[in-house]
């Protein structure tokens, strides 16, 4: 009987720059930095449920994210999210020195929509090892969010943390409805890309699910639970460092474990 061979692999966690800095708040300071700092200022900045901020027109600010390039990289600052990746790539390191097949954590950066030059990724890659104290590999992707496709999720990754998770979910509804993901885990802002339901509708969903209280978010996780397991995060966690979580006594990550 021939002996059968398995190859050491990594296991890695995606990421892209959009939930690594906070490129809303990089797009306000771009915009106008005066009315920027007034909301990066305020406490309903880090607990908000829509993308309007205060003093911004929403169709100028969405026409200018939507066009963001390096400018706005320049405006904006790290997130919250490399305390949440930093916890992950130490639980995942963990897991490497206790499983046989397992021989790196790679992060994987996502660049997309941003052209870096090789000096910019190498400047990046090199505060990504600081900030991550050495304990992974850093690969860098450029690839939309429209794109990135369940086959290379499913063999590359453990972990997705992602803001913009409405876009790659509305892109993946069909092929993760043929075969899902469920060993995989997607971390997201607890945010209405599109708009907040209305007491009415909510009242609604109430009647239509028979339920007393509902909640937009849990409900999603729950659907989604058989397919991919989706964590929502309070938005802070992809803003500019602060102390507003601190402030209100929680900490930057997420209180379920990170799996």
């Amino acid at each position: 009987m021939s002996e059968e061979v398995y190859q050491k692999r990594g296991i890695g966690i995606y990421i892209d720059l959009d939930t690594l800095l906070d490129t809303r708040m990089g797009t306000m300071m771009m915009l106008d930095p005066e009315q920027g700092l007034v909301v990066i200022d305020d406490d309903s900045y880090y607990c908000r449920v829509e993308e309007v901020f205060p003093g911004f027109d929403k169709k100028v600010f969405d026409e200018a994210y939507l066009k963001r390039d390096q400018s706005v990289l320049e405006h904006s600052a790290v997130s919250n999210m490399i305390f949440v990746l930093k916890e992950a790539v130490a639980d995942l390191k963990v897991k490497v020195y206790e499983h046989p097949l397992y021989n790196d954590v790679i992060v994987y950066v996502n660049i997309h929509p941003y052209q870096l030059s090789d000096a910019e990724k190498s400047d990046l890659h090199g505060v990504l090892r600081q900030h991550l104290l050495d304990m992974a590999k850093i690969e860098f992707i450029d690839v939309s969010l429209e794109d990135l496709d369940c086959a290379w999720v499913y063999t590359h990754v453990s972990h997705l943390f992602m803001y913009h998770f409405d876009v790659w979910l509305n892109a993946r509804a069909k092929a993760l409805a043929h075969r899902g993901l469920p060993y995989i885990s997607l971390y997201c802002p607890r945010i209405f890309f599109e708009r907040k339901p209305t007491e009415e509708e909510i009242e609604q969903l109430k009647g239509w699910l028979e339920v007393n209280d509902f909640d937009h978010f849990d409900f999603i996780e729950k659907t989604y639970m058989p397919l991919l397991q989706i964590h929502f995060l309070p938005v802070d966690h992809f803003c500019v460092i602060n102390d507003y979580a601190e402030r209100i006594g929680t900490d930057n990550r997420n209180e379920k474990e990170l799996s």
